[in-house]
């Protein structure tokens, strides 16, 4: 099983920081961006295999489609079990972190922006070694 690495921000600036960390540190050579939970969605809906394993970089606050509506629509797909969420986000309300404890999907909440030693966290969580040892 392979991991594809999608990075969901209305941010642009945000994207392209949070797209070159993951390349400079070899996390994932090509990961896929999207403007909105929507779009993201839509592809996991056109794109997504049994095969493979998402990690999708959310954010929170987002137009078109949240970070939460994502996280509810994405439960409901086929490929649900191989979706993994990590939050990244600028909220520095506890109530967003307690709240995405309530996915099973997330595994992980995140301050924007995402660094080096934040991906280095993220190799570590067990649901991701697998692809990293």
């Amino acid at each position: 099983m392979s991991l594809e690495v999608l990075v969901v921000d209305d941010d642009f600036v945000i994207i392209f920081h949070h797209k070159m960390m993951i390349t400079k540190s070899g996390f994932h050579s090509e990961p896929a961006s999207f403007a909105n939970g929507k779009d993201a969605l839509e592809f996991l809906i056109e794109e997504g295999s049994s095969e493979k394993t998402y990690l999708v970089l959310l954010d929170i606050n987002m137009p078109v489609m949240n970070g939460w509506t994502f996280l509810e629509a994405a439960h409901q797909l086929p490929i649900a079990k191989q979706i993994l969420v990590v939050m990244v986000t600028s909220s520095i309300d506890a109530r967003d972190k307690e709240k995405s404890s309530q996915y099973p999907e997330v595994i992980g909440f995140a301050e924007k922006p995402i660094d080096f030693a934040k991906l280095d966290e993220f190799r570590q969580y067990k649901e991701l070694k697998q692809f990293f040892s």
